[in-house]
């Protein structure tokens, strides 16, 4: 299959976050069993598309943010995602006409792939990361105008796609709830992990290098 993934952020373009870090994950290893994998990202300055762990990077130049001649401070967020949003659906519609793409995944998130899900022709997937409501609410942040017009184009976002995945229950019923949407239509996937680099160690080493004593309860927090 051909697929194609969207994110601002990518390590391979010196970019790194959760949604970069998950989607670089998803993208190689989908590439290893065989599918024709692109992600379409940011970039800050010109680069050529390129191969990077078997997967096909289309890097798109964005300025940071657009400015506009007054009232940033209460659009900032907005100036920022417009450019990649707009640059990456026309990436994406050029790719799709040179060989026409089975899949497209995007991000919810401050609707960085409202612009390609609405170009899509294909199946769209929309990836729950986690919305700027429960965001704003965990950090007791107040509901400003730009906040609202954010939490806007996430909920366009969503309802955009073909499917909705959550890596839990837990976050797909905040964003149902959230933005109204019907929760029998989000299907719950958790993440994967790399079992061969994430690995538990032999406790007992551990212990004797912190010092510990072997019968020790030993709490990791990250």
């Amino acid at each position: 299959m051909r697929l194609c993934l969207v994110t601002r952020e990518y390590p391979a373009l010196g970019s790194h976050g959760g949604i970069g870090t998950y989607t670089q994950n998803l993208a190689r290893g989908l590439a290893a069993r065989g599918h024709h994998v692109t992600v379409i990202a940011r970039a800050a300055e010109p680069t050529s598309a390129f191969f990077e762990g078997g997967v096909g990077i289309e890097p798109v130049v964005t300025p940071d943010r657009w400015r506009l001649p007054v009232g940033n401070r209460f659009v900032g967020v907005s100036m920022r995602l417009a450019p990649f949003a707009i640059a990456a659906a026309k990436r994406f519609r050029q790719l799709d006409r040179e060989c026409p793409q089975d899949l497209v995944e995007i991000p919810e998130y401050e609707g960085w792939g409202l612009g390609v899900a609405m170009a899509a022709r294909c199946p769209v997937v929309v990836r729950l990361h986690s919305h700027s409501k429960l965001v704003r609410r965990l950090n007791g942040s107040r509901a400003s105008l730009e906040a609202h017009l954010i939490a806007g184009l996430e909920a366009m976002s969503i309802r955009a796609g073909d499917a909705v995945l959550a890596n839990s229950h837990a976050l797909a019923e905040a964003m149902a709830c959230d933005y109204d949407f019907p929760r029998e239509r989000v299907e719950v996937l958790p993440l994967g992990i790399d079992t061969r680099r994430f690995a538990p160690s032999s406790p007992q080493w551990l212990r004797t290098h912190l010092g510990l004593p072997q019968e020790a309860q030993i709490l990791l927090y990250v």
